[in-house]
């Protein structure tokens, strides 16, 4: 009975905690889609935000088309002396069709990396 509320114990913290990541996750791709970089830099973790500048994350993310639909398929996580690291990944898919693979990489619910590979161009518009 005993690792039995152990596991339970296990799954009812862990999965907020994984719930909490993938809406992370979700905003930052949202605001950063938005044009709200300052908001979405604010997501992420202070040594990665002291390396990517507001102006290195617009140049990723001005050319990049919104969202219509994102999923994560995968979602891993550990905890560590009181540090919880995990992972997430899934897709991203545009209205015209186009997906993305989508990968980060989290330390205590901030973002430490993220990866939109391929990124999706917006639509040009001929004048």
């Amino acid at each position: 009975m005993g690792v039995f509320a152990v596991i339970g114990g296990a799954i009812s913290f862990g999965f907020p905690d994984q719930r909490g990541d993938s809406r992370t996750a979700r905003e930052f791709l949202a605001l950063g889609g938005s044009g709200q970089i300052a908001e979405a830099r604010a997501l992420l973790h202070l040594g990665t935000a002291d390396s990517l500048s507001e102006d290195a994350m617009r140049a990723i993310f001005d050319p990049l088309a919104a969202f219509s639909e994102v999923s994560f398929t995968s979602v891993a996580w550990s905890m560590s002396n009181g540090v919880r690291q995990g992972r997430i990944e899934g897709t991203g898919t545009m209205a015209d069709g186009c997906s993305s693979r989508l990968a980060f990489e989290m330390l205590n619910g901030a973002i430490t990396h993220f990866s939109i590979a391929p990124l999706c161009q917006r639509q040009r518009r001929s004048v």
